[in-house]
């Protein structure tokens, strides 16, 4: 699980930035829903982001698409690979220094803290250290520092050191190539990393593939279809159908939005299409189910949520931490404020899945069940560089504030600065 997510110098991101799902000590609300307690510890269950557009919300969640994806992929690189990093373009101070990435994750009772700096080229520096929080008053122990090309592995760190640290390139992290040969303590923090699954709420076509396998599947189906059932589509059953087609057609591959490995059959692609079966009346008599095509005859708004859903019980099944841009996109409030409920309802979150999402529905900080922790804010400075900093930042916030009216009325920031329409009048009457 993830504990906190630090980075700087990525995007429009200039300074250090840190989100926390530590839970605030003096908060006592939703306590049972939406807090969980490891080794007397306690976390949050979700974050929401607010802010205007271009205030930074996506780059937060490219900020973890980049980390989890370089550590899971940095030891197949070649060497003189370069590293497609964007530092913040708006400083020349920052432009072509390094960007940083930490982030703290919990296995257990076992606490890692990892990191490293990259520029376009080089991994300049990278750590690793752990915390045992079964033992009391146990310490932070380092397992291994990185400067440049020096890696300094501490007693207990990583085995077989030596010849590891031969293998990993100036480009690579030293954890991946370790990792990649079968360390423990690297695949164990690996394998962390893999469980923070970033989505962008506007590709959710991206997921459709993913989310019509699970339809097939037995008792995950079931799951599928009662989520389709309750949020109110329409929908009795979910189908789906393997359909044949010549891969060497040109621009085929293209038109197809969901395929699939057919094994056993020399690895075949076939397409995969969602059938939603809808009801047919006879006055007030069901006659007959109705087969919709997902993606040519359904909404933009039931596309996202089965293409979404897929993901969603994936994480809520296996305990992963998802972030979420743009979740409310397409989605009615209702609809939205449902997915949220999901990781709050302990009957469904057994495993304490997190989900961390970026949003522009204020309604969700009325009636969405957050705690003041689970708030955060996003908003861009005059010279373009993007902050992120929680509600719990603000005095006199009580449980009982409405904070939706004082987000709206401008008391948390994040909110564009509307300019006046003098310009833009004079311009359509010129």
């Amino acid at each position: 699980m993830l504990i906190d997510f630090e980075f700087s110098n990525f995007r429009s991101f200039r300074d250090t930035t840190k989100l926390t799902l530590e839970a605030v000590k003096a908060y006592k609300e939703r306590e049972e829903e939406n807090v969980f307690t490891v080794a007397n510890q306690r976390f949050l269950k979700s974050a929401g982001i607010y802010g205007p557009n271009a205030g930074g919300k996506t780059n937060l969640v490219y900020a973890v698409a980049f980390m989890t994806s370089f550590v899971r992929n940095s030891a197949s690189r070649q060497a003189g690979d370069p590293i497609s990093i964007t530092p913040f373009k708006l400083d020349t101070a920052t432009e072509k220094a390094p960007s940083r990435f930490q982030v703290t994750l919990l296995d257990g009772t076992e606490r890692f803290r990892y990191g490293f700096e990259v520029d376009f080229h080089t991994v300049r520096s990278e750590w690793l250290f752990a915390t045992n929080l079964s033992k009391k008053h146990s310490r932070e122990r380092t397992l291994f520092l990185r400067e440049g090309d020096e890696i300094d592995v501490k007693p207990g760190g990583i085995t077989d050191a030596k010849d590891l640290k031969k293998r990993t390139l100036e480009n690579a992290l030293f954890l991946s190539v370790a990792a990649q040969w079968n360390e423990p303590t690297a695949r164990r923090v690996l394998e962390l990393m893999n469980r923070i699954r970033p989505i962008w709420g506007t590709r959710d076509n991206d997921f459709l593939s993913f989310s019509a396998e699970l339809a097939t599947s037995s008792k995950a189906g079931k799951v599928l279809l009662e989520a389709c059932r309750s949020a109110d589509l329409g929908i009795e059953n979910i189908r789906v159908e393997e359909h044949d087609f010549d891969p060497n057609v040109p621009g085929v591959l293209s038109q197809i939005p969901a395929l699939k490995v057919k094994n056993g059959e020399g690895d075949k692609l076939v397409e995969m299409r969602v059938l939603m079966e809808h009801p047919k009346y006879n006055g007030d008599e069901i006659v007959d189910r109705v087969s919709f095509n997902l993606m040519k005859e359904e909404s933009e708004g039931t596309r996202k949520y089965f293409n979404l859903m897929g993901p969603i019980l994936d994480t809520l099944q296996n305990g992963y931490t998802v972030f979420i841009d743009e979740l409310e996109a397409k989605l009615h409030p209702l609809l939205t404020r449902s997915i949220v409920r999901l990781f709050h309802t302990p009957e469904i979150n057994k495993n304490n899945a997190q989900l961390v999402f970026c949003t522009h529905d204020t309604g969700l900080l009325s009636n969405g069940g957050l705690r003041r922790d689970q708030i955060w804010f996003v908003e861009k400075s005059a010279r373009g560089a993007s902050t992120l900093y929680p509600l719990s930042d603000f005095a006199g916030v009580r449980k009982d504030t409405q904070i939706e009216k004082g987000y709206i009325q401008g008391r948390f920031g994040a909110i564009p600065f509307l300019g006046g329409t003098d310009a833009l009048d004079r311009l359509m009457e010129g």
